[in-house]
């Protein structure tokens, strides 16, 4: 089981059934999950809280997409692996996502096994990250390098 300390999920979905199916499967980790619709709300979400990872929809309700929300996870110090959900999820955008820098893509409707998955191994790939940045920085700081 995964220990989610002060960590959160940020799921930027506009449809309701996918919030609440993603909200199940993770009420059950005791993970805390941030729901956003927007692009504006997901980016104030990302400088609020401590987010492990991103689960979003390919569109938003404001006109953006998941490449926008990608390009300011990318700027962000520890990003946290940002996923893709689409009903149409095809080998073109699952080459697309991997090829820009997103973690991976899910299918919609969520099943739970595909999403534990993948989100079991994005959040250890995020974790192991921040363990070695925050070390770095440590030995930076210990050295007068920062």
């Amino acid at each position: 089981m995964l220990a989610a300390a002060d960590h959160s999920i940020l799921a930027v979905l506009p449809g309701r059934e996918d919030r609440a199916v993603l909200s199940e499967i993770f009420a059950r980790l005791r993970w805390t999950m941030l729901t956003t619709e927007t692009l504006a709300e997901a980016v104030s979400a990302l400088d609020r809280s401590l987010i492990a990872v991103v689960i979003t929809e390919n569109r938003f309700a404001d006109g953006g997409c998941w490449k926008d929300l990608l390009s300011q996870v990318q700027n962000m110090m520890d990003p946290p692996p940002l996923i893709v959900a689409d009903r149409l999820a095809d080998e073109r955008l699952w080459a697309e996502a991997l090829n820009l820098g997103a973690y991976d893509v899910l299918a919609e409707p969520f099943r739970a096994d595909e999403v534990l998955r993948v989100f079991e191994s994005a959040w250890g790939e995020w974790n192991k990250r921040c363990l070695a940045s925050r070390g770095r920085r440590k030995r930076l700081a210990g050295t007068g390098g920062l």
